[in-house]
């Protein structure tokens, strides 16, 4: 996966110094404002030849480029006390912020809180924004985040259409998922069921590695 990361231009990257300690709650205002600050630039920085690795059928595109609903990404934390009673996702501040043409996502912007301070890291991931732009189109209305499974390099949509408690959300497994292969990937499951997955696939993973 290609990705553009900028570290030259501090005074666009960066917002005032936020409160660092726990994670931050943070409004889509404020995230998308700090994305289109910053956005340009790192277009700008895709090499000629290269818009298509990261979405775009050409640069003039760029100049109608805006930032989407931002998508807040949390992981899952196992450990030998995992259970499916305790397992649940956890919240980063880290978003990934839809680069948006012509009502479609085209790539990912980066966002996330360091040092204190809220600041775009990297623009990248076409492929993901595709197929998420594929899965959000029937969920427009409903609050949507991205499970990141680091252990088995996998992602997961959370969609609560009832509220924003991520606790609560139900699950769509993308494409690197395969661990759900066998369900229909374009069918919603419940939160349980994927966690009880998980925690079946990382027990099956740590004994084999003993």
């Amino acid at each position: 996966m290609l990705i553009v990361r900028l570290f030259i231009y501090p005074v666009l990257l960066c917002i005032n110094l936020i409160e660092a300690a726990g994670v931050q709650e943070i409004s889509d205002d404020s995230l998308c404002g700090i994305a289109n600050s910053s956005l340009q630039g790192f277009l700008e920085k895709i090499p000629p030849g290269f818009e298509s690795k990261y979405g775009f059928s050409n640069r003039n595109e760029f100049k109608e480029a805006q930032p989407g609903t931002p998508l807040r990404m949390y992981v899952i934390e196992f450990d030998s006390n995992s259970s499916v009673d305790n397992l649940s996702p956890v919240a980063l501040d880290e978003w990934r912020i839809p680069v948006m043409v012509n009502r479609a996502m085209r790539s990912l912007l980066t966002v996330a809180v360091i040092d204190g301070a809220l600041k775009t890291v990297e623009l990248g991931g076409a492929a993901l924004a595709q197929e998420l732009d594929q899965t959000a189109k029937s969920f427009q209305m409903c609050h949507r985040a991205l499970l990141r499974v680091n252990q088995f390099r996998c992602d997961i949509m959370l969609i609560n259409c009832k509220s924003a408690d991520i606790s609560n959300a139900d699950c769509i497994p993308l494409k690197s998922a395969t661990l759900f292969s066998g369900h229909n990937q374009s069918r919603m499951l419940s939160q349980n069921t994927v966690m009880t997955e998980l925690l079946k696939a990382y027990k099956e993973q740590n004994t084999g590695n003993k």
